[in-house]
């Protein structure tokens, strides 16, 4: 007992010991679950609590531009809100500016957010244009001058998003980036590398080679975690021996999830678990359901909470259709990134379960690609109030009528399934344009 005691003792000690940087970098990194990535539109507090339920400790809210919060602007300032029992959130910010990120960060932390990240990896025009997102990574020494004075100045613990390159292949400067930052008196506690270059942006292969590069140039100076091309537990663990150096000491590699949570939000629990669940139709209704009823427990189940979930709730289900039971012992084996070629996936389950067509109606349902699917489905569950009338709601839709109409996506999602990545949804239905690193 007594050996108990001073084995906790030592334990307190050595919390006490770490400054906020390393207390907060232990907590993300000691997680099996990966962070929940900010995600463009669908980074909500229902959505974010969906993934909490499904394993994820960490969690972050959409990028939000620090000038427009410091102005008081109201969308701005909802992407900063938490529930209580959100306590790992962290608020992801672009900025270029030091006074303007410091107090975008004392906002985070009267909102209660656990640690600030600083956006250097949009490639959109709407953060370029104005010097933000991956235009900061043009020059390593003013990022790192950026990053020092934010470190230094803010309440909070803040971290670094980066990518490969501010440009194409012929422009990668990540290690330079790592060492600048290593440099620093005020270092970041942790730097997540998005393994493409800006224009690359989501449609290439993410190159984990590089995450291991910059995890051994960053030495024990910060964590780096890295990000793409994980939509299975199996291709986590691929992942963790191409970079096993990642995440610092630990010798594990960590990573952020971004549109692969969007198609499967229990993918915290299989990386949890190293094994995949491979829920029935039915199975993955309950799953919807609960986030369809997280909306309307938000915003109200009146018309007008309807109307303002509805900028949100449509847009899960183009994300949703593209679940697929995807085994290790069938898929184990591919090396290709499974969400990024969704046309060779589905010509592979074709082989396993016959034709789409054989499929129950239920199952072909949650498959369908097409816009109007979805809007009913989300508007099925929405008028629904216990899990079992979302079921069968639903299946009523399962007709051979619908079915029929809705078997090809329509114009807007019509190149969606060349695969199952989210730029395509992003610029097609409902991004706005905006996405996050």
């Amino acid at each position: 007992m007594r050996n108990a005691l001073l084995a906790l003792s030592c334990c307190i000690k050595a919390a006490a010991a770490m400054s906020p940087r390393e207390a907060l970098a232990k907590r993300v990194v000691a997680s099996p679950a990966p962070v929940l990535a900010p995600l463009t539109r669908a980074g909500t507090a229902p959505f974010r609590a969906l993934c909490r339920r499904h394993g994820a400790d960490a969690t972050m809210g959409e990028m939000i531009f620090a000038r427009q919060l410091c102005k008081g602007d109201r969308r701005e300032q909802a992407r900063l809100r938490r529930p209580e029992a959100e306590t790992l959130f962290g608020a992801q910010i672009a900025t270029n500016q030091i006074s303007e990120g410091v107090a975008a960060c004392v906002l985070a932390e009267e909102a209660g957010a656990a640690w600030v990240d600083l956006n250097c990896g949009c490639p959109i025009y709407e953060a370029t244009r104005r010097g933000l997102g991956s235009a900061l990574l043009r020059k390593p020494a003013k990022l790192a001058r950026l990053v020092g004075g934010l470190v230094e100045g803010s309440p909070l613990p803040v971290s670094v998003k980066i990518r490969l390159s501010p440009a194409g292949n012929k422009d990668v400067n990540a290690l330079e980036h790592i060492e600048a930052l290593a440099a620093l008196d005020h270092k970041p506690a942790f730097v997540t590398l998005h393994a493409r270059t800006a224009t690359q942006r989501y449609g290439r292969a993410a190159t984990w080679e590089d995450v291991e590069a910059c995890a051994r140039k960053a030495g024990e100076n910060f964590p780096v975690l890295g990000n793409g091309d994980v939509l299975t537990h199996f291709e986590a663990r691929r992942k963790r021996a191409v970079a096993p150096t990642a995440a610092g000491l630990m010798h594990i590699t960590h990573w952020w999830i971004c549109a692969q949570a969007l198609i499967n939000p229990w993918l915290f629990d299989d990386i949890r678990n190293e094994k995949s669940w491979l829920p029935t139709a039915a199975e993955r209704l309950e799953v919807y359901y609960s986030l369809v009823a997280g909306y309307r427990d938000t915003f109200g189940d009146d018309e007008r909470g309807r109307k303002t979930a509805w900028y949100f709730v449509p847009f899960h289900f183009n994300f949703f259709h593209r679940w697929r039971p995807l085994s290790e012992e069938h898929f184990g084996a591919f090396e290709i990134p499974l969400i990024q070629n969704g046309r060779a996936v589905d010509a592979a389950l074709e082989e396993i379960e016959g034709p789409r067509a054989a499929l129950a109606p239920l199952e072909q349902l949650l498959r369908c690609a097409h816009a109007d699917a979805g809007e009913a489905i989300a508007d099925a569950l929405w008028s629904s109030y216990s899990v079992a009338d979302a079921v069968a709601a639903v299946t009523r839709l399962a007709t051979p009528e619908h079915l029929a109409a809705w078997e090809q996506p329509d114009a807007e999602t019509r190149d969606e399934d060349e695969g199952h990545s989210s730029s395509s949804a992003g610029k097609k239905r409902g991004g706005g344009g905006r996405r996050n690193s």
